[in-house]
């Protein structure tokens, strides 16, 4: 299932639907939402406090708590995101005329050990 942003709304109306008597399987279907989505959102507001009862008592109240429980990030950034300012390294990696790597590989070593900015390795060595 593609990623799908959770507004204040959407929260507003999976918790308004629970509040109802409706099943996780049965909001996730109609909301177009995973499961384990709805259900987090669900344990969100039971530990912030709020019962099936509170939720029936009106959308104004509830907007305060929901504001909270909103994804701030989103989705992670991309790939290319990570690698902003490291053009130069990437390249030289890429295209080594003696010792080349594949694109993919070159991330993950950048990734995994620590390139620095300045291009230099950022390892100690006993």
């Amino acid at each position: 299932m593609r990623y799908k942003h959770m507004k204040e709304e959407d929260i507003y109306e999976t918790l308004r639907r629970w509040g109802a008597g409706h099943t996780i399987s049965r909001i996730a279907e109609t909301q177009d939402r995973d499961r384990k989505t709805v259900r987090f959102y669900i344990g969100q507001a039971k530990e912030a406090g709020l019962s099936k009862e509170t939720l029936l008592s009106g959308r104004e109240k509830l907007y305060n708590t929901i504001s909270k429980m909103v994804p701030q990030n989103g989705r992670p950034d991309n790939a290319y995101r990570e690698l902003e300012g490291l053009e130069e390294e990437f390249r030289s990696l890429v295209c080594d005329p003696k010792e080349s790597v594949c694109p993919k590989t070159a991330f993950e070593i950048m990734k995994n050990l620590s390139w620095g900015r300045a291009g230099i390795w950022n390892l100690t060595f006993p």
